[in-house]
């Protein structure tokens, strides 16, 4: 009785931490590029707001629109 006692609450921890895993959120929304967070690039690359959808680290050479 308690090995399924300790499955079943095996069960629900691994049920609860995989609901909670497949919520977040990956990408950074945005409008524009004062909107992307500033410490999430490298060095030598910078946050940019693409297509007005996600944030996103390219390099701080290339220009884009």
């Amino acid at each position: 009785m308690a090995k399924a006692m300790k499955f079943i609450y095996a069960i629900i921890i691994f049920i609860s931490i995989f609901i909670i895993a497949t919520n977040v959120h990956a990408f950074n929304e945005c409008s524009e590029d004062d909107d992307c967070p500033k410490a999430m690039c490298f060095k030598g690359y910078v946050a940019k707001c693409i297509n007005n959808s996600r944030c996103a680290c390219v390099d701080e050479d290339d220009d884009l629109p």
